[in-house]
């Protein structure tokens, strides 16, 4: 449980399945379906809105930055079930409406998730991003992040 604490101007608290899910379902399909893998697919709409509804199954953490305009960030936690990590936490969404960047949210969001997986004894947090992503890929490498070996890369080398 994350106590509630007002971070960049938005409150920012643990998930409420019941009162939170549709806010957080409309914000990550709002931003994502024109980012990349989604808006190259034919129909990017339904498999966002299924990856979205098994993320808000059981996260291992979930976190809301809510403002005056609502949910305006969301970071949910989960595990990695394949690769060479599995069994770690992921951060499988980071997600702040456009109209609420620029205000250190994501960081702020970061910070708490890895201060509450801290408590818990975690150590590591894997994520990963789009190599089209520039902006995202940047986020992550200046925020500790260190990019994992590219399987089929290291395949063809070897």
């Amino acid at each position: 449980m994350v106590p509630a604490v007002t971070l960049s101007g938005a409150e920012v608290r643990t998930i409420d399945a019941r009162r939170d899910r549709s806010e957080i379902a409309k914000l990550l399909m709002e931003v994502w379906v024109e980012e990349d893998p989604y808006r190259s697919l034919e129909d990017p709409e339904t498999l966002l809105a299924a990856q979205i509804e098994r993320s808000l199954e059981e996260p291992s953490l979930g976190i809301v930055a809510i403002d005056a305009q609502g949910v305006c960030a969301v970071v949910l936690v989960g595990t990695d079930a394949a690769g060479a990590d599995a069994g770690a936490p992921m951060l499988m969404w980071l997600t702040v409406r456009r109209e609420a960047r620029d205000r250190g949210l994501a960081t702020a969001l970061l910070r708490v998730v890895v201060e509450t997986l801290s408590a818990r004894g975690v150590e590591e947090l894997a994520s990963c991003t789009s190599a089209a992503n520039v902006p995202s890929l940047r986020w992550h490498l200046t925020r500790g992040f260190q990019l994992a070996p590219d399987p089929i890369r290291e395949a063809m080398r070897g």
